[in-house]
């Protein structure tokens, strides 16, 4: 008798401390016991960020292929003026919204050389190899992609620098045969902007399943890319180390602005490519949906790592709002150099301390990239910065 009311209290005493448990522990979205991401993150990642801005880079480029070929129709004359015109304004919408998608661009899931900014973005131009595809009408778009998959050409004779020096530079004639290879070198960048654009579209359900914070989960390799490009082709090519793109003046200490990026059209591009790249970092942190100018913080980067962080004890938001904060400075900062060239700035005093504002700004979002936020979610580094050195 005893040993039975005794096994009674002890059932109603498990029962109600299961119910006290349930009532007190609530489960943090984003997060479990086997450490999985929910889906509505990753979801809102790639439907709502990540593909459109691969469909948008990939639409630009086709206007500019149709843009080419329609200047290639036209005859000499007031209409060729404006056709130039034309293919210059979509020169410049197409490598800025080349900028949306450097944080994404994994090399691996599109093309078996590189991604698509090393293959688009390249600077500075070859401009032998140039001159030489002109002069011996190399105008055939698949051998071309063919030798740069094989290594047998340069991205730099056949992405932005090439066009950026035909169309700008004045030392090449806009004739029939100069025509002819701009539409070429669009048709090149036109064919990888399509691969990769298929790619995320077709690996969506893969990207939202493969949820769990492995070195090989999405969220690890989303973040090793971000990390990578950022430092590469956002903090390296766009203002160097320590200012400016300039090769041999990371050695020399010598400046050379014609590796500027949009170093021939000037204008401000060099600039205004820096600031949408910033932008783009700065919206997919914050949840804005591509395209759109509202963000949408329930599920944006910002919030996933605010539970990360709550759920490890270190919900003081310390690190959240120091990354916002440098985001909105060098958001600001570049957005304001958007009439001057880097190429330009780098030769004043003036310009080189805002360059160098702007340089020290990004070694802070590369410091709290490595040595923060890969250390609070636990994800394994997967790539080496090479001569990067931190």
């Amino acid at each position: 008798m005893n040993n039975r009311f005794y096994k009674q209290i002890l059932c109603i005493s498990v029962g109600v401390l299961l119910i006290l448990a349930g009532c007190v522990y609530t489960p943090i979205k984003g997060v479990s016991e086997k450490r999985t991401i929910d889906a509505t993150y990753l979801s809102f990642w790639y439907k709502r960020q990540i593909i459109p801005a691969f469909s948008n880079y990939q639409l630009k480029t086709k206007e500019m292929l149709q843009a080419a070929y329609a200047l290639k129709d036209t005859e000499e004359g007031a209409e060729r003026e404006v056709a130039i015109g034309h293919l210059k304004e979509l020169y410049k919408e197409a490598f800025l919204s080349l900028q949306d998608v450097i944080i994404f661009d994994h090399a691996i899931f599109h093309s078996s050389v590189s991604g698509v900014y090393e293959l688009a973005g390249t600077s500075q131009v070859n401009k032998t190899l140039v001159k030489s595809a002109i002069e011996n009408n190399r105008f055939s778009s698949s051998e071309i992609i063919q030798e740069l998959e094989e290594g047998l050409n340069q991205p730099n004779a056949t992405g932005f620098a090439a066009l950026d020096y035909m169309l700008y530079s004045g030392e090449i004639p806009l004739d029939a045969a100069c025509i002819q290879y701009i539409c070429t070198v669009c048709e090149v960048i036109n064919h990888y902007a399509k691969a990769a654009e298929s790619y995320y579209v077709e690996n969506e359900n893969a990207f939202i399943s493969n949820n769990d914070f492995s070195a090989r989960g999405s969220l690890c390799v989303l973040i090793n890319t971000l990390m990578k490009q950022y430092e590469v082709y956002i903090r390296t090519i766009k203002v160097g180390i320590p200012i400016g793109i300039y090769g041999a003046a990371i050695v020399q200490k010598k400046p050379a602005p014609q590796a500027v990026e949009g170093y021939y059209c000037g204008k401000g591009l060099s600039t205004q490519l820096l600031h949408r790249s910033i932008l783009a970092l700065k919206n997919f942190y914050n949840g804005v949906p591509y395209n759109e100018s509202m963000p949408l913080p329930a599920n944006s980067f910002r919030r996933f790592m605010e539970e990360q962080l709550a759920v490890s004890g270190k919900g003081d938001n310390g690190l959240i709002n120091l990354f916002g904060k440098t985001l909105d400075v060098l958001e600001s900062e570049t957005r304001n150099l958007n009439h001057d060239d880097i190429a330009v700035l780098v030769n004043t005093p003036d310009g080189m301390e805002r360059l160098k504002e702007i340089y020290g700004e990004l070694q802070k979002v590369v410091g709290l990239l490595k040595a923060k936020l890969i250390v609070e979610l636990n994800l394994t580094v997967t790539y080496t910065d090479g001569e990067e050195g931190d």
